[in-house]
């Protein structure tokens, strides 16, 4: 419970600072350096609770299902390593519509998996690729309408892509990256500073509890500078070469010269790539090279800022039109609100759209078929009432009702 209660509010803040915008960022990032509470949040008032609907699972396992599409079995194997037992049957048919080539929203309320519901056909994709030796180039862009969202997803994605790349040959690991304002563009005093920062709080992704060397670490990362590049190493050297994390690109140059195969941004840093003319590499991973555009929580790039985001898809599909570029297929993620079909349209530019929502599951009560004989056979007067309240007698009826309660304690 204390750690759902403690996801709640990272969902909730972030939630916060992606709907509001800047002025969200500015409180949260002042109330952080300020603050000396152990609760620290945003200075703002709940709610931090969410009724959610029930959801609807699978019939099928999720082994099972993986092998009916034709997941990689690398895929496979990974996410059930990592506990998966069955899917969500919105996340079955989003990899589905995604794997068929639609342009697809799916939506789903907040902690039901929609970042699996895109990402397994996506790794699929990238994993077909690379066994036909098609290496280069960014398959996926993922934009996100923080950077504190992206950080976040970044956690998460490596953690996923570690197990994957552990069975798979080290030449062809499936990479990853962040490109945004706070990404250093090489190697530099203050660029070291700031990574150690961020992986600050990472978890080591070959953490395993019943090895005697993790039981006796912290469990984290840390960023190595190597001479010419960074690099993200467990806590403890000795194991660097059991949990080798160099698929992890941490500087601007080696997202561009070595290339990368998720990239994670946002929309200012594509409408500086796009309005730089005289940035052929940048160009070819932001714009020409992706066969896939994510848009995170779509459901925020309301008003100014979706207009603004809707205008960058237009430039970047004109530009891909004008070196006859494969189609681009676009993908999103949204929490449960009434126009999330027709945002993403606007957003993205498709036309056909496949949506594919929750339908959760409903419960019906039973009905009752007769009532308990003293709710009819007795009466209960207002004196009987009062008398119940100042302690002196209790009705029959209420004799089975165990009542623990300090009279004292509530007299107000």
């Amino acid at each position: 419970p204390a750690r759902r209660a403690t996801d709640a509010v990272d969902a909730y803040r972030n939630h916060f600072i992606g709907r509001v915008g800047p002025a969200a960022r500015s409180v949260a990032n002042r109330q952080a350096r300020t603050s000396t509470e152990e609760q620290n949040l945003v200075n703002i008032r709940g709610p931090y609770l969410q009724a959610l609907d029930i959801p609807n699972w699978s019939d099928e396992s999720w082994e099972s299902f993986a092998s009916r599409v034709g997941l990689n079995p690398l895929i496979r194997k990974a996410f059930s390593d990592l506990g998966f037992r069955r899917l969500y049957d919105f996340q079955e048919r989003s990899v589905k519509a995604i794997s068929e080539g639609h342009d697809t929203v799916v939506t789903a309320a907040t902690g039901r998996g929609k970042t699996e519901a895109w990402l397994l056909p996506i790794l699929d994709r990238i994993l077909q690729k690379k066994r036909r030796g098609e290496t280069d180039g960014t398959t996926a862009t993922l934009i996100y309408p923080t950077k504190a969202l992206a950080q976040d997803q970044f956690k998460r994605l490596v953690q996923y892509l570690y197990r994957i790349n552990d069975q798979w040959p080290s030449n062809q690991q499936i990479t990853i990256g962040i490109y945004d304002g706070d990404t250093p563009t090489n190697v530099g005093s203050k660029a070291q500073g700031y990574l150690q920062s961020s992986f600050k709080y990472f978890d080591c992704p070959g953490a395993n509890d019943d090895l005697e060397k993790c039981r006796n670490c912290g469990q984290g990362v840390r960023v190595h500078h190597g001479g010419q590049s960074y690099e993200v190493r467990p806590e403890k050297r000795q194991c660097t070469d059991d949990v080798p994390l160099d698929f992890i690109r941490l500087t601007k140059q080696a997202i561009l010269t070595e290339g990368v195969d998720i990239l994670l941004t946002n929309p200012d840093t594509i409408n500086m790539k796009l309005v730089n003319v005289n940035a052929p590499d940048e160009h070819e991973t932001f714009v020409y090279d992706p066969e896939f555009l994510v848009f995170d929580e779509v459901h925020t790039y309301d008003g100014l800022f979706g207009s603004y985001t809707a205008t960058l898809t237009k430039r970047l599909r004109a530009l891909r039109a004008d070196r006859d570029c494969d189609p681009l297929q676009v993908i999103a993620s949204s929490a449960t609100v009434d126009n999330d079909v027709e945002l993403f349209r606007r957003i993205s530019g498709a036309r056909e759209v496949a949506h594919v929502d929750e339908q959760p599951r409903t419960l019906d009560r039973p009905d009752a078929t007769s009532v308990p004989p003293a709710f009819v056979e007795t009466t209960l007067s207002e004196s009987d009432f009062l008398a119940f309240a100042r302690g002196r007698r209790t009705p029959p009826l209420l004799k089975a009702v165990e009542f623990d309660v300090d009279a004292e304690a509530h007299d107000d």
